[in-house]
């Protein structure tokens, strides 16, 4: 999608440029006779310009909307390449766990957190009344 847009408005800054070089070289060749004919000469020239300036913008334009998303497309890759390294560090912690270690700190962690449900109740049922 993006080259055939970068591809399409430098066809048409081609197409533009080519007529506007026409326009120039008729201009050119034909002779320049007072006043008027200088008008026409200046006129010409001017538009042929004028075409040449706008085809050109059209195709930096275009430029910079792809580059915009090329820059998108660099900055989500970057994004997944984290996001893959970060997976492949779990996956590897995963697969490298020692199952007898884990099911000690598991069990540990699980007393600590009886432990602290029951202070828990305990102080919950306390009263100022227990104070006296």
């Amino acid at each position: 999608m993006q080259a055939s847009l970068y591809f399409r408005a430098t066809f048409y800054c081609l197409r533009i440029s080519r007529s506007s070089a026409a326009t120039i070289a008729v201009a050119l060749e034909t002779p320049v006779n007072g006043a008027a004919g200088q008008a026409r000469f200046n006129n010409a020239m001017n538009r042929a310009l004028t075409d040449i300036d706008q085809s050109a913008n059209s195709v930096l334009v275009t430029l910079s909307g792809v580059g915009a998303r090329i820059n998108a497309i660099d900055s989500q890759k970057a994004a997944n390449d984290a996001y893959t390294l970060q997976l492949q560090q779990t996956l590897s912690s995963v697969q490298d766990l020692d199952y007898a270690s884990a099911a000690s700190q598991l069990n540990a962690q699980l007393l600590a957190l009886q432990a602290a449900q029951q202070s828990f109740a305990k102080v919950q049922r306390l009263t100022l009344f227990d104070y006296l």
